[in-house]
C-alpha cells in the first residue's frame, strides 16, 4: 500500500547523449504510438544489450510520433 509522499513508480531513461534533457509530456494514444510501443516491447528481452538497439528503433520510430494531449 502507497503512503503519502511515496513515490509512485521510478522512470529510467538512457540516451546515447548523456547530456540530452528529456522532457515528459503527456500524449494522444494515436495507433502509430500503439504500434512503436508493440515494436519495443517485442525486444524487452535484450535489455542487457539495449545500446546496440538504438539504431535499429530509430529506424521504426515515425517521424511524428507523438501528439500532446490539450487538457482543457
Amino acid at each position: 500500500m502507497l503512503r503519502r509522499g511515496e513515490p509512485l513508480f521510478y522512470v529510467h531513461f538512457e540516451t546515447r547523449d548523456l547530456a540530452r534533457a528529456v522532457q515528459l509530456a503527456e500524449a494522444v494514444r494515436t495507433a502509430e504510438l500503439m504500434g512503436y510501443m508493440n515494436e519495443l516491447a517485442s525486444v524487452a528481452h535484450y535489455v542487457n544489450q539495449i545500446s546496440l538497439l538504438f539504431e535499429a528503433v530509430e529506424r521504426l520510430r515515425p517521424a511524428k510520433l507523438l501528439w500532446e494531449r490539450i487538457r482543457d
